[in-house]
């Protein structure tokens, strides 16, 4: 079996080399300087986020998740240093973790190219530092959250090919970043009127 010992590695890039990829986890446990990890057309979910792993590797400010996985576990929102993840290109997911919500490091989080994926957790308002979300050609999602809103410092929102969105419409989506903050404004203060209107029923006279 081949054993790798990482000094000062900053980027790597693992595809299909399962034994590889495990020992250069092990590797890892006590490097620092291993601050980017890109896991290639492999079951991440059984080896970088069993919870083992989520401890060696809490240091990592970037994550690529890339076409293996039909579901993100909660453990995901360990990574508290993640400053940069990218969860695209995966067909079978369907839906995020609320724990997504814990990386509030983050600035650029790209979720694009997941083709089953229907909606966003609400969590993804906590990402206060976020300023550029990549939405694109996620075909089947339909909604976006209102807590989007939450987000002052978003600079950059793209749902290029999420044509099935409903809420917002993908004609307000396509207008830009503004357009949906009106939107979803606006749906908010819907909303708050409707929970303040208290059904009355009179029994009798």
């Amino acid at each position: 079996m081949l054993k790798l010992t990482v000094f000062s590695v900053k980027c790597c890039y693992l595809i299909n080399i399962t034994d590889l990829l495990t020992n250069i986890s092990d590797s890892v446990s006590n490097n620092p300087q291993f601050v980017r990890l890109i896991r290639t057309r492999l079951n991440v979910s059984k080896i970088i986020f069993s919870s083992d792993r989520v401890t060696q590797l809490y240091h990592l400010t970037s994550l690529t998740v890339f076409s293996s996985i039909t579901s993100l576990p909660d453990s995901i929102g360990q990574f508290t240093q993640l400053a940069n993840l990218v969860i695209c290109c995966n067909e079978n997911l369907t839906s995020l973790p609320d724990s997504i919500g814990q990386l509030t490091k983050l600035t650029d989080l790209n979720i694009s190219s997941n083709y089953s994926l229907t909606s966003l957790p609400d969590s993804i308002g906590q990402l206060t530092k976020l300023t550029d979300l990549n939405l694109s050609w996620n075909s089947s999602l339909t909604s976006l959250p209102v807590s989007l809103n939450n987000i002052s410092t978003l600079e950059k929102l793209d749902c290029g090919g999420c044509d099935a969105l409903t809420s917002p419409p993908y004609s307000v989506c396509k207008q830009g970043i503004k357009a949906v903050r009106r939107f979803l404004k606006d749906l908010q203060l819907e909303r708050g009127q409707n929970q303040k209107l208290i059904p009355i029923t009179v029994i009798g006279k």
